[in-house]
């Protein structure tokens, strides 16, 4: 099973891009960790997120840097090749729900919300990737 749930808050407004014909809404949630880096501030773990179709349209049109979100879906991952950098891995989150806690002006901490529970939602459209379909997975 792969699912993960994520409370935290948009670090920019999401972007909409369309890709293939399919609304796609790209967005970063920041999140408290629990480690301490060597001088005691906690670090904090950043998540790149996807959504598709209405709910794309939902979160660019009501969501705006800082909100409090809390996101369910699956993380997969992506390589591509980098002159610069080589091989490189990028972990993404497709959302299958979001709650919609609250606003950068409601100055609610996030340690302080419970998760809520979450919902099914209805499938949706088939995900597209960015890679050549022609390529075999790797198991």
């Amino acid at each position: 099973m792969n699912k993960i749930i994520i409370l935290g808050r948009l670090t920019k407004d999401p972007e909409r891009v369309e890709l293939n014909n399919y609304d796609l809404a790209r967005f970063s949630i920041a999140c408290k960790g629990k480690r301490k880096d060597e001088n005691g501030d906690i670090q904090t773990d950043f998540f790149n997120c996807l959504a598709w179709g209405k709910k794309a349209d939902t979160i660019c049109e009501h969501c705006v840097k800082g909100d409090l979100v809390q996101v369910s879906g699956n993380i997969s991952s992506r390589r591509y090749e980098s002159q610069q950098k080589g091989e490189i891995v990028l972990w993404e989150v497709t959302v299958d729900d979001i709650e919609f806690i609250s606003s950068p002006r409601d100055k609610v901490d996030e340690d302080d919300i419970p998760p809520k529970p979450v919902r099914p939602s209805r499938q949706e459209p088939k995900q597209v990737t960015l890679e050549d379909e022609t390529e075999e997975l790797p198991f």
